[in-house]
Protein backbone atom coordinates (compact mmCIF):
# COMPACT_ATOMS: atom_id res chain seq x y z
CA UNK A 1 0.00 0.00 0.00
CA UNK A 2 1.47 3.41 -0.94
CA UNK A 3 2.59 5.46 2.04
CA UNK A 4 0.12 8.28 1.39
CA UNK A 5 -2.81 5.85 1.49
CA UNK A 6 -1.54 4.27 4.69
CA UNK A 7 -1.25 7.69 6.33
CA UNK A 8 -4.71 8.65 5.11
CA UNK A 9 -6.17 5.40 6.47
CA UNK A 10 -4.56 5.93 9.87
CA UNK A 11 -5.84 9.50 9.97
CA UNK A 12 -9.36 8.32 9.13
CA UNK A 13 -9.28 5.69 11.88
CA UNK A 14 -7.99 8.26 14.37
CA UNK A 15 -10.72 10.71 13.37
CA UNK A 16 -13.47 8.14 13.88
CA UNK A 17 -12.02 7.07 17.24
CA UNK A 18 -11.94 10.68 18.43
CA UNK A 19 -15.33 11.63 17.00
CA UNK A 20 -17.35 8.54 18.00
CA UNK A 21 -17.88 9.46 21.70
CA UNK A 22 -19.39 12.80 20.63
CA UNK A 23 -21.57 11.04 18.05
CA UNK A 24 -22.88 8.71 20.78
CA UNK A 25 -23.64 11.70 23.01
CA UNK A 26 -25.55 13.47 20.25
CA UNK A 27 -27.64 10.34 19.67
CA UNK A 28 -28.38 9.70 23.34
CA UNK A 29 -28.96 13.28 24.54
CA UNK A 30 -32.09 15.41 24.47
CA UNK A 31 -29.93 18.55 24.44
CA UNK A 32 -26.34 18.78 23.21
CA UNK A 33 -24.10 21.83 22.81
CA UNK A 34 -21.50 21.82 20.07
CA UNK A 35 -18.42 24.02 20.31
CA UNK A 36 -20.58 26.99 21.40
CA UNK A 37 -22.38 27.12 24.79
CA UNK A 38 -26.16 27.34 24.57
CA UNK A 39 -29.13 27.94 26.86
CA UNK A 40 -32.02 25.49 27.01
CA UNK A 41 -35.43 25.90 28.64
CA UNK A 42 -36.59 22.56 30.03
CA UNK A 43 -40.19 21.31 29.98
CA UNK A 44 -40.32 22.08 33.71
CA UNK A 45 -39.67 25.77 32.98
CA UNK A 46 -36.22 25.61 34.55
CA UNK A 47 -33.28 26.77 32.46
CA UNK A 48 -29.89 25.21 31.91
CA UNK A 49 -26.87 26.75 30.21
CA UNK A 50 -24.77 24.06 28.54
CA UNK A 51 -21.04 24.54 28.08
CA UNK A 52 -19.38 23.29 24.88
CA UNK A 53 -19.96 19.55 24.29
CA UNK A 54 -22.25 19.27 27.33
CA UNK A 55 -25.11 16.77 26.97
CA UNK A 56 -28.19 16.16 29.09
CA UNK A 57 -31.26 13.93 29.08
CA UNK A 58 -34.45 15.54 30.37
CA UNK A 59 -36.88 13.55 32.53
CA UNK A 60 -39.71 15.83 33.63
CA UNK A 61 -43.14 14.61 34.75
CA UNK A 62 -46.01 15.88 36.85
CA UNK A 63 -44.28 14.41 39.90
CA UNK A 64 -40.59 14.93 39.14
CA UNK A 65 -38.16 17.47 37.77
CA UNK A 66 -35.04 15.63 36.72
CA UNK A 67 -32.16 15.79 34.26
CA UNK A 68 -29.20 13.49 33.69
CA UNK A 69 -25.87 15.10 32.86
CA UNK A 70 -24.18 12.75 30.41
CA UNK A 71 -21.08 14.83 29.84
CA UNK A 72 -19.54 18.24 30.36
CA UNK A 73 -20.63 21.26 32.37
CA UNK A 74 -24.11 22.68 32.93
CA UNK A 75 -25.26 25.75 34.82
CA UNK A 76 -28.76 25.34 36.26
CA UNK A 77 -31.24 28.09 37.15
CA UNK A 78 -33.87 26.20 39.10
CA UNK A 79 -37.22 27.72 40.04
CA UNK A 80 -38.51 27.35 43.56
CA UNK A 81 -41.04 24.54 43.58
CA UNK A 82 -42.32 21.96 46.07
CA UNK A 83 -40.69 19.37 43.79
CA UNK A 84 -36.92 19.30 44.20
CA UNK A 85 -34.92 19.41 40.97
CA UNK A 86 -32.69 16.34 40.56
CA UNK A 87 -29.51 16.16 38.49
CA UNK A 88 -28.08 12.67 38.02
CA UNK A 89 -24.48 12.25 36.92
CA UNK A 90 -22.58 8.99 36.82
CA UNK A 91 -24.46 7.33 39.70
CA UNK A 92 -24.40 10.44 41.87
CA UNK A 93 -27.36 12.65 42.70
CA UNK A 94 -27.47 16.44 43.00
CA UNK A 95 -30.68 17.69 44.65
CA UNK A 96 -31.19 21.37 43.82
CA UNK A 97 -33.50 23.45 46.00
CA UNK A 98 -34.29 26.69 44.14
CA UNK A 99 -30.87 27.96 43.17
CA UNK A 100 -28.16 28.78 40.67
CA UNK A 101 -25.48 26.10 40.53
CA UNK A 102 -22.95 24.51 38.21
CA UNK A 103 -22.61 20.75 37.80
CA UNK A 104 -19.62 19.33 35.95
CA UNK A 105 -18.99 15.74 34.86
CA UNK A 106 -15.62 14.81 33.40
CA UNK A 107 -14.70 11.13 33.42
CA UNK A 108 -15.12 9.92 37.00
CA UNK A 109 -14.94 13.44 38.48
CA UNK A 110 -18.08 15.29 39.56
CA UNK A 111 -17.85 18.94 40.59
CA UNK A 112 -20.67 21.04 42.05
CA UNK A 113 -20.41 24.79 42.71
CA UNK A 114 -23.21 26.90 44.18
CA UNK A 115 -23.94 30.53 43.35
CA UNK A 116 -27.17 30.96 45.31
CA UNK A 117 -29.53 28.78 47.34
CA UNK A 118 -28.74 25.29 48.57
CA UNK A 119 -27.80 21.94 47.07
CA UNK A 120 -27.52 18.42 48.45
CA UNK A 121 -25.07 16.02 46.79
CA UNK A 122 -25.48 12.28 47.40
CA UNK A 123 -22.85 9.68 46.54
CA UNK A 124 -23.81 6.26 47.87
CA UNK A 125 -24.17 6.55 51.64
CA UNK A 126 -22.38 9.92 51.79
CA UNK A 127 -24.03 13.31 51.37
CA UNK A 128 -22.99 16.97 51.47
CA UNK A 129 -25.06 20.13 51.95
CA UNK A 130 -23.72 23.06 49.92
CA UNK A 131 -24.62 26.74 49.97
CA UNK A 132 -23.42 29.85 48.10
CA UNK A 133 -19.66 29.81 47.51
CA UNK A 134 -19.22 26.09 48.20
CA UNK A 135 -17.34 23.90 45.72
CA UNK A 136 -17.28 20.09 45.98
CA UNK A 137 -15.19 17.68 43.87
CA UNK A 138 -15.85 13.95 44.00
CA UNK A 139 -13.48 11.32 42.56
CA UNK A 140 -13.95 7.56 42.49
CA UNK A 141 -10.44 6.88 43.83
CA UNK A 142 -9.72 9.96 45.99
CA UNK A 143 -11.15 11.64 49.05
CA UNK A 144 -13.84 14.27 48.44
CA UNK A 145 -12.47 17.81 48.17
CA UNK A 146 -14.37 20.84 49.42
CA UNK A 147 -13.31 24.45 48.98
CA UNK A 148 -14.66 27.97 48.57
CA UNK A 149 -15.16 29.93 45.36
CA UNK A 150 -16.46 33.42 44.73
CA UNK A 151 -20.05 32.98 43.49
CA UNK A 152 -19.34 35.45 40.68
CA UNK A 153 -16.55 33.19 39.40
CA UNK A 154 -18.81 30.16 38.99
CA UNK A 155 -19.52 29.24 35.35
CA UNK A 156 -17.41 32.14 34.04
CA UNK A 157 -17.30 30.19 30.75
CA UNK A 158 -20.67 31.79 29.99
CA UNK A 159 -18.69 34.98 29.37
CA UNK A 160 -15.75 33.26 27.67
CA UNK A 161 -13.49 33.04 30.72
CA UNK A 162 -12.00 30.12 32.64
CA UNK A 163 -11.21 31.04 36.24
CA UNK A 164 -8.97 28.50 37.95
CA UNK A 165 -8.69 28.54 41.74
CA UNK A 166 -6.33 25.67 42.43
CA UNK A 167 -7.96 23.69 39.61
CA UNK A 168 -6.15 20.55 38.37
CA UNK A 169 -4.49 21.08 34.99
CA UNK A 170 -6.38 18.02 33.71
CA UNK A 171 -9.72 19.74 34.37
CA UNK A 172 -8.54 22.92 32.69
CA UNK A 173 -7.42 20.86 29.70
CA UNK A 174 -10.86 19.22 29.55
CA UNK A 175 -12.58 22.62 29.47
CA UNK A 176 -10.29 23.87 26.72
CA UNK A 177 -10.45 20.53 24.87
CA UNK A 178 -14.15 21.06 24.25
CA UNK A 179 -13.30 24.15 22.22
CA UNK A 180 -10.53 22.66 20.07
CA UNK A 181 -10.56 20.27 17.14
CA UNK A 182 -9.18 16.86 18.04
CA UNK A 183 -8.18 16.04 21.61
CA UNK A 184 -5.73 17.24 24.28
CA UNK A 185 -3.49 14.63 25.89
CA UNK A 186 -1.39 15.38 28.99
CA UNK A 187 1.81 13.34 29.20
CA UNK A 188 2.46 12.33 32.81
CA UNK A 189 -0.16 11.82 35.51
CA UNK A 190 1.53 14.14 37.98
CA UNK A 191 1.38 17.02 35.51
CA UNK A 192 -2.36 16.55 35.15
CA UNK A 193 -2.76 16.82 38.93
CA UNK A 194 -0.90 20.16 39.13
CA UNK A 195 -3.06 22.87 40.72
CA UNK A 196 -3.42 25.99 38.60
CA UNK A 197 -4.53 29.51 39.53
CA UNK A 198 -5.39 31.99 36.81
CA UNK A 199 -7.93 33.69 34.58
CA UNK A 200 -7.85 32.41 31.00
CA UNK A 201 -9.50 33.57 27.77
CA UNK A 202 -11.54 30.72 26.26
CA UNK A 203 -12.03 32.60 23.00
CA UNK A 204 -8.36 31.75 22.34
CA UNK A 205 -8.31 28.15 23.58
CA UNK A 206 -4.81 27.17 22.46
CA UNK A 207 -3.31 30.31 24.01
CA UNK A 208 -5.26 29.59 27.21
CA UNK A 209 -3.86 26.05 27.32
CA UNK A 210 -0.31 27.33 26.81
CA UNK A 211 -0.74 29.87 29.61
CA UNK A 212 -2.11 27.25 32.02
CA UNK A 213 0.65 24.76 31.14
CA UNK A 214 3.34 27.44 31.49
CA UNK A 215 2.36 27.86 35.15
CA UNK A 216 3.96 24.41 35.66
CA UNK A 217 6.75 24.97 33.16
CA UNK A 218 5.09 22.57 30.73
CA UNK A 219 4.95 22.92 26.95
CA UNK A 220 2.12 22.54 24.46
CA UNK A 221 2.80 20.75 21.19
CA UNK A 222 -0.04 21.22 18.73
CA UNK A 223 -0.65 18.96 15.75
CA UNK A 224 -4.06 20.14 14.54
CA UNK A 225 -6.64 18.99 13.83
CA UNK A 226 -6.21 15.64 15.59
CA UNK A 227 -4.00 16.02 18.64
CA UNK A 228 -2.55 18.54 21.11
CA UNK A 229 0.05 17.35 23.63
CA UNK A 230 0.93 18.90 26.99
CA UNK A 231 4.39 17.69 27.99
CA UNK A 232 6.51 18.29 31.10
CA UNK A 233 9.52 20.58 30.86
CA UNK A 234 12.80 18.75 30.30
Amino acid sequence: MPLRFAVASCAAVAFVALAWPMIELRIGADHFAGRTPQEVILDSGDSVFLDAEAAIVERTSSADREAELLNGVAFFHVKRDERAFMVRAGGRLVRVLGTFCEVSRSGDVLSVAVVEGSVEVVDGELSWHLTAGDLLRLHTDKSPQTSQIRPGDVAAWRWGRLIATGTPLSEIADAIDRRLAGRIVIIGGQLGEARIVGNFDLSRPLSALRAAAAAEGARVLAAPPALTLVVPAF
